[in-house]
């Protein structure tokens, strides 16, 4: 067990970000829409998809990618604001609240790559944020979302990646999606919009 392991609940803080390791799965990810969209980092415009204390916002914004980020729960994104003011950045910016799953703070077709991980298990209405990513996703947009692997007496992580394909189907995007389970059991679902 790791000792002084921070939290959503902690302060986001400038030792925290400088020992702060981006997922170099999603980092694959982005690279790879990156270039297929043939765009520059700052031209790139990212989606943190429940982004909590937007750990991976600073880190990415830092690498040169133009970064956002949306949460449900106030506290988390509460918890970054003194670090982002700090740095002379307006947090109200870069990380947003959402309500209904819905980001209305960013306009149709924008986003060319949306992550989240460990978020999707927690949705509770799959067909409403296929939806807003449809709406929200440029054309040729990735979405790549992982998921733990769970226990038994749950779902299992294929049921969970068929139940997101489902929920993608329904708002009538052309799409395709593949299904990752490396990586000590997590999911990953990628999804395209065309």
């Amino acid at each position: 067990m790791i000792e002084n392991a921070m939290t959503k609940h902690d302060v986001l803080t400038e030792q925290e970000m400088a020992n702060f390791v981006f997922n170099p799965r999603i980092l694959k990810q982005l690279e790879r829409c990156r270039k297929k969209l043939n765009l520059e980092k700052d031209q790139m415009n990212i989606l943190d998809w429940g982004c909590g204390r937007g750990r991976a916002v600073v880190w990415l914004r830092e690498q040169g990618y133009k970064t956002f980020g949306v949460d449900i729960d106030p506290e988390p994104v509460e918890n970054c604001r003194n670090l982002l003011s700090s740095r002379g950045v307006n947090p109200d910016s870069l990380i947003y609240l959402i309500q209904n799953n819905t980001a209305k703070e960013f306009p149709d077709k924008h986003f060319h790559f949306i992550f989240s991980y460990g978020v999707f298990e927690h949705i509770k209405d799959l067909v409403q944020v296929a939806a807003e990513f449809k709406r929200i996703m440029a054309p040729e947009a990735i979405g790549a979302h992982f998921f733990p692997a769970l226990a038994a007496e749950k779902q299992s992580s294929n049921d969970l990646h068929q139940k997101y394909i489902d929920a993608w189907q329904r708002p009538k995007v052309e799409r395709t999606s593949r299904h990752d389970q490396r990586a000590a059991g997590s999911g990953l679902l990628q999804l395209y919009c065309k």
